[in-house]
């Protein structure tokens, strides 16, 4: 269990914080990815503080999925969920700052500030990759591409904003 939770947790962190890379672990292969199989599901924890959280998923294009996915999770002292904050002062005193999430309103008009954004990949550096989106609770989501799901909190898009968050989503990923 111990084990479990250091690749889980610690890993990850380490990883964001540039302690340690994927190429001097055997991170990779413990967290290999598996694709899912129609009627099947796999759980994971979404960490906030996490810049980039490998679920270990492959998405497959042309598959659709359902994500279902709940908890909440705290940036400084805001608290939200999947879908944004939860306090509509706390959307209206963050709304203004739209503009510089990593998921911005120029790519979607509906970002929001610590939604639960997927990707099917990870970009370069710190550029998303083409295939990004917000992670809609109880929705279909039709994979436009094959690659490893990968989740985060739409901050700032620097990994030192993402040292203040706290908390984690459940979230549950099936095949349809």
């Amino acid at each position: 269990m111990l084990i479990q939770k250091m690749i889980c947790h610690i890993f990850p962190l380490m990883l964001t914080m540039g302690l340690i890379s994927c190429q001097a672990t055997k991170f990779q292969e413990i967290n290999s990815c598996v694709p899912l199989h129609q009627g099947q599901s796999k759980h994971v924890e979404v960490i906030a503080r996490t810049y980039w959280n490998n679920t270990g998923i492959t998405l497959e294009k042309g598959h659709t999925y359902r994500f279902d996915i709940a908890g909440t999770w705290t940036d400084w002292t805001y608290q939200a969920n999947a879908a944004g904050p939860i306090c509509p002062v706390s959307n209206a005193i963050m709304f203004p700052f739209r503009p510089l999430l990593r998921y911005s309103p120029f790519r979607d008009c509906h970002a929001n500030y610590f939604q639960a954004i997927g990707t099917i990949g990870r970009g370069e550096g710190k550029k998303l990759p083409q295939h990004a989106f917000i992670i809609r609770d109880g929705m279909p989501y039709t994979a436009p591409a094959t690659g490893t799901l990968q989740v985060f909190a739409n901050d700032a898009p620097w990994e030192a904003a993402y040292s203040n968050n706290l908390g984690l989503l459940d979230l549950t990923v099936s095949e349809l």
